[in-house]
């Protein structure tokens, strides 16, 4: 063999195994509206094929090294939209699922690359929103959530989630419609009642599917739940949880109108509740509940929504009130001599507190303090020009709406 046709066979085989030997670079995954590079090492034409519409073929010219920016996108979406940049010739279209095809023109077999066309991200994780609102049907609860990932096609799609109040093991299935093409936001309701029973310090809740696939899915589900626990509700999405509050939190305004000592008498509560009710609507439910000496708090709000909070209260004992004579005998009612000097006891009462006598006038439509002490002790003789006079021993605290009394006439 002459040199000139070694040295051409060399050339050659030089160049078959350039071509036998280059690649195709890119990534595992090809996501709808993504742009992604793709890196070739020689000087060649990028073939691109989508083999489920193989009505039109893509080529690009390109240099060794070189990365091209490529982007696939569905009929409905815009031409990249994370990248605008991506020039419109380098933006195909393409389906999830859809399989392409990467080749090099010079070279087709040995450069061929394939890659299915994804619709999202691995590990992209749905935008979960949840809240309570009121239609013409009555209370709902309304569930948005926004995933790219079950956006599939170019019309409205749906997803079916899992909605359960307490009990995981009991929930409905709750059918969300897309909002429009390509939005990838998923909104669906079903109907939802919440109700409270004070007797009971009970939340009740009702909720049914409003779009079942059979009759067996149109089932009503009712929870209740005790305080001091407040129900939640949760929606599964693909099989992950997402936990929601059916309660809103009382603001710290109206705790802090609560005072921090509590007696259980039997006008507190009442009396607890015209403290907070101006600061709420005066239309608002407004109920208290001591449990375990915590005081819990729960407003109605509207027809279906509730604020709850709890203080931290220190419970304290009644008060009993006592009169003793000279000699110690107790006195529960009944005469009073004057000139005799009388010991007044508030037991469990608070130094904050103080001890009252009183004149009552004709009827006891009227009355003139005597004498006030603070705290819960009194020594006193009545004097002379009280003698026929009716007298009240009253002792008050700031934790009593009605205070203990003992009504005495003196002789």
């Amino acid at each position: 063999m002459s040199k000139t046709a070694l040295g051409t066979a060399l050339i050659i085989g030089v160049f078959a195994f350039t071509l036998l030997g280059a690649q195709i670079k890119l990534g595992e995954s090809i996501v709808i509206g993504e742009p992604f590079a793709v890196e070739v090492e020689a000087d060649d034409t990028l073939v691109v094929l989508n083999l489920s519409n193989p009505t039109r073929v893509y080529e690009f010219p390109v240099t060794k090294g070189e990365k091209i920016q490529l982007c696939f996108v569905r009929p409905c979406d815009p031409p990249c939209p994370k990248v605008p940049d991506v020039p419109a010739e380098r933006v195909i279209q393409a389906n999830p699922g859809d399989e392409i095809l990467f080749v090099l023109k010079k070279n087709p077999q040995a450069s061929e690359v394939r890659r299915l066309v994804k619709r999202s991200s691995p590990g992209t994780e749905p935008s979960v929103e949840a809240k309570l609102g009121v239609t013409d049907k009555g209370c709902h609860l309304w569930v948005t959530v926004k995933y790219d990932a079950e956006d599939r096609s170019c019309e409205p799609d749906e997803l079916f989630v899992e909605v359960f109040v307490v009990d995981e093991q009991d929930p409905i299935k709750l059918k969300l419609m897309e909002e429009g093409p390509a939005t990838g936001k998923f909104v669906g309701s079903c109907p939802l009642s919440l109700e409270y029973s004070s007797s009971k310090g009970k939340f009740v809740v009702t909720y049914t599917p409003d779009s079942p696939q059979t009759p067996s899915e149109k089932k009503q589900k009712t929870k209740e739940v005790a305080l001091p626990n407040y129900p939640t509700f949760s929606v599964s999405v693909k099989g992950k949880k997402y936990e929601f509050k059916l309660i809103e939190p009382i603001t710290t305004q109206v705790l802090n109108a609560i005072p921090e000592k509590f007696r259980k008498d039997g006008c507190s509560l009442a009396y607890l509740t015209g403290l907070i009710q101006p600061l709420v609507a005066p239309s608002h439910e407004i109920s208290i509940g001591e449990i375990q000496g915590k005081l819990y708090i729960v407003v109605k709000r509207g027809e279906c929504q509730y604020l709850a909070g709890v203080k931290d209260v220190t419970i304290l004992d009644s008060v009993k009130l006592v009169v003793k004579d000279e000699k110690g005998n107790v006195l529960t009612g009944g005469y009073l001599t004057r000139g005799q000097k009388y010991t007044v006891v508030a037991e469990n009462g608070l130094s904050e507190g103080c001890i009252m006598v009183v004149a009552l006038g004709p009827g006891d439509k009227g009355c003139s303090a005597i004498v006030t002490k603070p705290g819960n002790t009194l020594e006193w003789t009545p004097a002379p020009e009280h003698e026929g006079k009716r007298i009240a021993i009253i002792y008050v605290d700031p934790y009593f709406c009605n205070p203990p009394a003992l009504i005495f006439t003196v002789d």
